[in-house]
């Protein structure tokens, strides 16, 4: 077992509540939907979903299709219970992102803290890697992350790397109070 499925698997329900704290509305969701702009029509997928919160989000602000992938069985349960109760035609699956391959392009890739979770320079560029064989030419690609500057004890930062997709032409940098975006 991973370390995110066994961080998070135990502890669903309650990183689900976590989704109340203030700070979600007024700083993350509100900078989330600044930087991604007009999204009405789009297909977005949104790696490291959690329980669906944002993938929900999305959903109810407008585009097309979306699709939620995350590793912990136990996060996509409470994604899938939430669909079936308030049904907005959001798609889940249950996989690591290291190794998602998806069927159809997505016009925009959303990360909300997938790329703190490399333990390795490798692991971080099969993330980047994803998103670019992701997303269609001219996508976007947003995330946010822990502080790159000030990484949490046991964890390790990437704020200086820069890698490159093979044949995809994007980098994936640090950018200053922005998180991670491929360019």
């Amino acid at each position: 077992m991973t370390q995110a499925r066994q961080e998070y698997d135990p502890i669903a329900s309650a990183y689900q509540d976590s989704k109340q704290l203030s700070f979600r509305k007024y700083v993350e969701e509100y900078t989330l939907f600044e930087i991604l702009g007009d999204i009405r029509g789009k297909d977005i997928v949104d790696l490291a979903c959690g329980e669906g919160f944002y993938t929900r989000k999305i959903k109810q602000a407008g585009a097309a299709q979306v699709t939620g992938v995350d590793i912990s069985g136990a996060m996509v349960r409470l994604a899938e219970e939430q669909e079936r109760r308030q049904p907005l035609g959001c798609k889940y699956v249950h996989q690591d992102v290291a190794t998602l391959r998806m069927a159809q392009a997505a016009d925009i890739v959303v990360a909300m803290y997938l790329l703190n979770y490399a333990q390795t320079r490798e692991q971080l560029f099969r993330f980047c890697q994803v998103v670019a064989d992701t997303l269609r030419p001219g996508g976007q690609f947003t995330g946010f992350n822990d502080n790159i500057r000030n990484p949490a004890r046991g964890t390790v930062s990437f704020a200086n790397e820069r890698l490159s997709a093979p044949g995809g032409g994007r980098d994936c940098v640090p950018v200053y109070k922005r998180g991670w975006a491929a360019v």
